[in-house]
């Protein structure tokens, strides 16, 4: 089972004050790294093979060299109102069509190996349906794992919302132990609580 991902880093952050993908959290060995590195690691210890992260071109140079070999930077020149569609659009023409794909927005808090092999597990065994995704305490959360082709929509010149296309697919909700599935990144009061200070960016060495 080939296994790729694709973390939607394309944001501009505003009510956050700075890009997600930069925002500064700290890895298990208390080094403060982007968020963005994070989901990338995280993704890989889950045993999948490549990660593409779309980011906007300003945020990607500074992603750039902080990035392990198996993450590939797809810019996003998509317009705004596209929000998630534009991305997974810059990047569906990239993944290979025998790949089932993990999809996850960067402002979520990045998925625990256990989480993703629920999540393949689940959708491995599903009969009519082609997406996963966790569920907390009945709630909804990240990432998603879709079968392979499935994102083929987004080779089309209107791409589908993300939420309405899940549901085309046939999603399968996958109950989980793990509350962290339902972070979501929004604002300082969602930083503060998860990190436990403010938000914080990396930023070049010359700025």
């Amino acid at each position: 089972m080939k296994r790729e991902a694709i973390v939607l880093a394309a944001g501009h952050g505003e009510r956050l004050g700075g890009p997600k993908a930069l925002l500064l959290v700290a890895d298990a060995s208390g080094v403060e790294v982007p968020l963005a590195r994070l989901h990338v690691d995280a993704l890989l210890a889950a045993d999948v093979q490549r990660v593409l992260v779309v980011a906007r071109e300003s945020v990607a140079r500074l992603l750039a060299p902080l990035l392990p070999s198996r993450a590939e930077l797809v810019h996003s020149h998509a317009a705004d109102a596209l929000g998630p569609a534009g991305s997974l659009a810059a990047a569906a023409g990239l993944l290979d069509p025998r790949a089932f794909v993990v999809v996850t927005p960067v402002d979520a808090a990045p998925a625990s190996r256990d989480v993703v092999e629920a999540l393949f597990e689940a959708l491995g065994g599903a009969v009519d349906a082609r997406a996963a995704r966790p569920v907390f305490a009945g709630r909804g959360g990240h990432p998603v794992v879709l079968a392979p082709g499935a994102l083929e929509r987004y080779l089309e010149p209107e791409p589908p919302i993300l939420r309405a296309h899940l549901r085309a697919l046939g999603l399968v909700d996958v109950p989980v132990e793990d509350a962290s599935v339902c972070v979501d990144l929004d604002t300082e009061a969602d930083v503060l609580a998860y990190i436990g200070g403010a938000p914080r960016f990396h930023r070049p060495r010359s700025a």
